[in-house]
């Protein structure tokens, strides 16, 4: 079993690459559900890649990711959902609680990159928690 802050410093390690739509490519070229898909194949956690998929959200990723990460609390290490507009779009990996380690790493459109930052707003759009197999959430 792999501890959750592997899972945070894993994902830490891909901020600042470029936003690319279904890019796969740490430092080359990253989207939002590639971020916790190349943490899972860098810690060999399994593999919930899909690929063929349109930048208009339809709910498939969501029921994808359902099918291999189990729901959870909110902790450090877990992937989030968000659902921004009409269906779940987007997610990331959330690093902490407390003490200004209440962050978020995803690869945001509008940055142009994956960031760390704040969960601030991005927490009332939750609506998804889940833990990556084979991590030893408590």
């Amino acid at each position: 079993m792999i501890a959750p802050e592997k899972v945070t410093q894993t994902a830490l390690t891909l901020v600042d690459t470029p936003f690319q739509h279904q890019g796969r490519k740490p430092g080359l070229g990253l989207d939002c559900i590639g971020v916790p898909i190349v943490v899972a194949q860098q810690l060999g956690l399994g593999d919930f890649d899909e690929v063929e998929y349109s930048r208009n959200p339809d709910g498939q990723l969501k029921q994808k990711i359902e099918t291999v990460c189990e729901p959870i609390f909110l902790q450090p290490g877990a992937l989030l959902i968000f659902k921004i507009s009409v269906e779940a779009q987007h997610c990331g990996i959330f690093t902490g609680i407390g003490s200004g380690a209440d962050g978020l790493v995803h690869a945001w459109d509008i940055a142009d990159k994956v960031v760390h930052q704040r969960l601030g707003d991005w927490r009332r759009k939750i609506v998804g928690c889940y833990g990556l197999p084979g991590v030893d959430y408590v």
